[in-house]
């Protein structure tokens, strides 16, 4: 009986010592730190769902916070580039307009033609007849146009493109019924026309002129010329 005994006894405090190291272990799982965990020793398996997400949520932070970097940088630059186009277009529009200033004013006109005031001229035949003069000297943009306003009266008609306009740029000479010749241009409903043409060339604008070439005799008034957006002066 007392050999039983002592088995018994044995018996239990081995069951104590057990749980005690059992109880010990989970007090020093909730202890561990870094220090304690050797490196590549924990992965992604052996993470919950909520400690993954956490990390997952940081790490799209980071991420978010560097791109959002990068478009603040980037419209910086944009604004920046707006600023230099449009200081660049106003210093261009100046230059442009020091530039023609010293537009000549000399046109001449031919026999049946008169220059009527700065802004009017008249053409008014024997056919061919014109005013003109050698050297505009005016920087012209490809993007823009020639145009001009005229009226036809005692007889005379819009033909073969004419009245037209003529410049020459390097050489080169541009018309305005280059285009469309049976084109008489749009009707302003009071008797007048406007006749307007893409110029098609940057350059320099030497010799220019006013022309009535085609159509019936009469009397072509033409007003409001106008080349790459300078008003054009006759006198």
């Amino acid at each position: 009986m007392s050999l039983l005994r002592n088995r018994i006894t044995a018996v239990l405090a081995g069951s104590i010592v057990v749980v005690g190291v059992g109880a010990t272990g989970a007090v020093a799982g909730d202890l561990i730190g870094s220090s304690d965990i050797r490196d590549g020793a924990v992965h992604n398996v052996d993470l919950s769902d909520g400690v993954k997400a956490k990390i997952q949520n940081k790490a799209t932070d980071r991420r978010v916070n560097r791109l959002a970097g990068r478009v603040a940088g980037l419209q910086a630059q944009l604004s920046d580039s707006e600023s230099d186009v449009s200081s660049l277009e106003d210093r261009i529009a100046a230059l442009e307009a020091q530039d023609a200033s010293g537009v000549n004013t000399n046109w001449g006109a031919n026999p049946g033609s008169t220059v009527v005031d700065a802004n009017t001229v008249q053409l008014t035949g024997p056919t061919p007849t014109s005013v003109e003069i050698l050297n505009l000297d005016l920087p012209v943009d490809a993007t823009k146009t020639i145009e001009f306003t005229y009226s036809l009266a005692d007889g005379a008609t819009y033909g073969g493109g004419a009245p037209r306009v003529f410049i020459e740029v390097g050489g080169e000479y541009i018309n305005t019924n280059d285009a469309d010749p049976n084109n008489p241009g749009t009707d302003n409903g009071d008797g007048t026309f406007t006749k307007s043409v893409v110029i098609g060339k940057n350059g320099r604008v030497g010799a220019a002129g006013v022309v009535y070439d085609s159509g019936n005799p009469g009397t072509v008034t033409v007003t409001n010329l106008v080349i790459s957006g300078q008003p054009i002066s006759f006198q």
